[in-house]
């Protein structure tokens, strides 16, 4: 395994402009350590970031962020959508989530927009809408399933070679996969639906083509190649075969991307159900096969798969306290090193450093 270090406490959002860190800790928002935004919330809130277990539970934290600037970041976070400039301090809420519905799970960066989707339970099968938001602050509908299309938006991946987005829904419905949308959203056709093979929240476009892993808390998982042979999304007809490259030790939430590497991590939770017997299931779902969160890597120049680190799930029960996962912040396209956050394992509530070679 992979020698790592401590770096902060609290949460790393953004590799920001090389090494600068942006990170939140306890409602405020710190750039290298140095607060640059803290929004204006009722004392109690507060209070309640301060105990770890009760930050955990409430989901005090952002789930997401994009850059839109400069110096401008776009946040998922407390069920709205709101802009952070580090350099003037602003922090200002620009949208709310609709109603019922949750934080999305990413947001998604192409040709100078953020662009996200409706996440939640949707059980009454209503619309499922795609946002896109620009420099100065305008949100606009890009598209729109249908009620009773699809159940909800797990992640956007922009494919700036081919010129169009793959679209990530969930979960086991047959309309749930991969569909792939034009540049301009006039046209969405799905590529892969109907088995939890194409139930996927992390995903790269790639030279080689759509890489991904799969996102199956009661099947089995694996790192996924749809290969796309280098065609424009208009020379693309028809459902693609994914071949597998290697098989995967639980469903897959949090990735990114660094210069040598595709980082993919593994979640520890229980079976899927709901109610409130479900929040204190201490079982594990049959498609994760133990109780640590394990971080693997893809090497870009040959899609070698390797095992880096695992980090065990502490004794808290999973859907109340949060599933154990490894996430990782934004920005780190261009790093040779790994930064990740740590939520419910060894290490929770602290942000760490690994060396990549």
């Amino acid at each position: 395994m992979t020698e790592t270090e401590r770096i902060y406490a609290g949460k790393t959002l953004y590799r920001h402009k090389g090494n600068s860190l942006l990170h939140y800790s306890h409602f405020s928002f710190y750039l290298n350590g140095r607060k640059v935004a803290s929004p204006t919330v009722i004392w109690q809130r507060r209070v309640q970031s301060e105990n770890r277990a009760m930050e955990r539970m409430l989901r005090l934290e952002p789930r997401c962020i994009e850059r839109l600037g400069e110096d401008l970041f776009v946040l998922s976070w407390q069920h709205r959508i709101w802009l952070l400039n580090t350099a003037t301090g602003m922090l200002r809420e620009i949208a709310s989530n609709r109603e019922g519905w949750s934080d999305p799970l990413n947001l998604c960066t192409a040709d100078g927009y953020v662009y996200w989707g409706d996440y939640g339970g949707n059980q009454n099968k209503e619309k499922v809408c795609i946002y896109r938001l620009n420099a100065a602050g305008s949100i606009t509908t890009a598209y729109t399933f249908p009620a009773g299309t699809i159940r909800h938006i797990h992640n956007l991946v922009w494919d700036g070679t081919a010129c169009c987005f793959y679209v990530f829904t969930g979960d086991l419905e047959p309309t749930s996969g991969i569909y792939r949308a034009t540049k301009d959203w006039s046209e969405v056709v799905p590529v892969a639906t109907g088995s939890q093979q194409y139930r996927a929240v992390v995903g790269f476009s790639t030279p080689q083509g759509l890489l991904y892993a799969t996102d199956a808390v009661n099947a089995s998982n694996h790192i996924y190649l749809i290969r796309t042979d280098g065609k424009s999304c208009s020379q693309q007809t028809g459902e693609l075969q994914a071949q597998i490259l290697a098989p995967f030790p639980g469903s897959c939430i949090n990735g990114c991307e660094t210069r040598d590497y595709y980082i993919f991590s593994s979640t520890v939770e229980p079976p899927e159900g709901r109610g409130l017997l479900n929040m204190f299931d201490y079982r594990l779902g049959a498609g994760i096969l133990n109780r640590y969160a394990h971080l693997v890597t893809v090497r870009k120049s040959d899609l070698y798969v390797e095992e880096r680190l695992k980090l065990r799930k502490d004794i808290l029960p999973m859907k109340l306290f949060q599933y154990g996962a490894i996430t990782f912040p934004k920005g780190q396209e261009d790093a040779d090193s790994l930064l990740y956050n740590v939520t419910a394992c060894r290490g929770d509530g602290h942000s760490f450093i690994m060396p990549l070679e």
